[in-house]
């Protein structure tokens, strides 16, 4: 996992990209509309990264990244790997629906039920469906104290670190450097923002408020009941069964989840030209997990006329990748001669450079190696029709 997060912010510390990209900054070029903007913020975005500062004290930052990258990734690995389980009785569940008790490893004894309160749809389920306020309080303080013990240090670690970050790139803050992307450019703009906000919305939210304690007092026969972080979700259910007659579980049967996921994965396959195939899941943090293979159709569809289910699309991406880098191309010209088409400027920028020449250059050698006789230049170029 640290090598792969190590990668991914390592995408932006790539000098020859920078370098180019750069440098056709600097020509001033005539841009205007979606070109212009997304030219200068990848410049923007680089300069956020620290490529602008010296060595070292962009290494640095480049480092705090990755640490903080890390620790975010630990931080929620934490709260998966917290299984949680929860048993309830069928009385204590009075209110959940049918389907959720027919769903595999919900049922696991005599009147028990394991509820997992990592899983967001069975916690979402319970806190919606249940009428014991006391069940849908015990799963929402375990829930939200998934990994406690563990993340705790993990978050305090984390601010320190947005805290160094911000300071090395320049910024006062860490909420100043994550709003300069955003409409409120800074942090003061976003906090005056959510307070005027909060303001603006207090007055329908005590109506919101009232309405669903008054369904509370009515439940529990006391007028001066309060609705608790546990049972928003539960009355506003309420809320809108009864005022709006919008039932989620009756609107169930007519979206089964099969169906919706078939439908789904059949407008993605025609759209972009994929293919979703279901395999064998290595492991299971949930009984009825499902995990597919997403390939390039239109490679799949040639290999399976050649009757070849061993080999998988992406392969060839790889093992093209591998062969310009043992020939000594830069991974951007491989990167670049991989993509499809030259949508925006930025891209079109390496046209402007030696890229596309040495891009050129690259499948024109592809080329000769593709459709060289093996025998005659010990490459191993294996026909795939024979290969096994």
């Amino acid at each position: 996992m640290t090598e792969g997060v190590d990668w991914f912010v390592g995408i932006d510390y790539r000098e020859d990209v920078y370098k180019a990209i750069k440098a056709f900054a600097d020509s001033h070029p005539k841009l205007s509309g979606e070109d212009e903007k997304l030219l200068t913020e990848t410049m923007r975005d680089y300069r956020r990264a620290g490529l602008d500062l010296p060595p070292e004290k962009k290494k640095e930052v480049e480092q705090l990244r990755k640490d903080l990258s890390k620790l975010g990734t630990d931080f929620d690995k934490n709260i998966v790997e917290a299984k949680a389980p929860v048993v309830f009785t069928k009385a204590e569940l009075d209110g959940v629906p049918d389907s959720f008790f027919a769903s595999p490893g919900v049922k696991t004894g005599d009147d028990a039920y394991t509820v997992m309160a990592s899983v967001t749809w069975q916690y979402m389920t319970v806190e919606e469906n249940a009428k014991s306020e006391a069940t849908r309080k015990k799963l929402y303080v375990i829930h939200d104290a998934l990994a406690k013990d563990t993340n705790v240090s993990v978050l305090n670690q984390m601010l320190a670190l947005r805290n160094k970050i911000a300071l090395r790139l320049g910024y006062k803050s860490w909420d100043d450097y994550q709003t300069e992307t955003r409409m409120a450019k800074t942090g003061a703009n976003a906090k005056k923002y959510i307070n005027d906000l909060t303001t603006g919305i207090q007055p329908k939210f005590a109506a919101e408020v009232a309405e669903m304690e008054k369904m509370k007092g009515a439940d529990t026969k006391d007028p001066k009941a309060k609705v608790g972080t546990w049972d928003w979700r539960y009355y506003q259910n309420q809320v809108n069964k009864q005022k709006f007659t919008v039932d989620k579980e009756a609107l169930r049967v007519f979206f089964p989840f099969q169906k919706v996921l078939d439908g789904m994965f059949a407008i993605y396959q025609n759209i972009f030209g994929l293919k979703f195939e279901q395999i064998a899941a290595p492991y299971k943090w949930i009984d009825d997990l499902q995990l597919y293979l997403v390939s390039d159709a239109a490679t799949g569809a040639v290999l399976d006329r050649m009757g070849r289910d061993d080999i998988v699309p992406h392969g060839f991406r790889s093992t093209f990748r591998d062969w310009a880098a043992e020939r000594g191309y830069p991974d951007a010209v491989a990167e670049a001669a991989l993509a499809h088409s030259v949508p925006d400027a930025v891209v079109a920028a390496y046209k402007r450079t030696t890229f596309f020449e040495l891009r050129k250059q690259l499948m024109d050698d592809w080329a000769a190696f593709a459709t060289s006789d093996p025998a005659k230049t010990g490459d191993n170029v294996v026909e795939l029709r024979t290969a096994q």
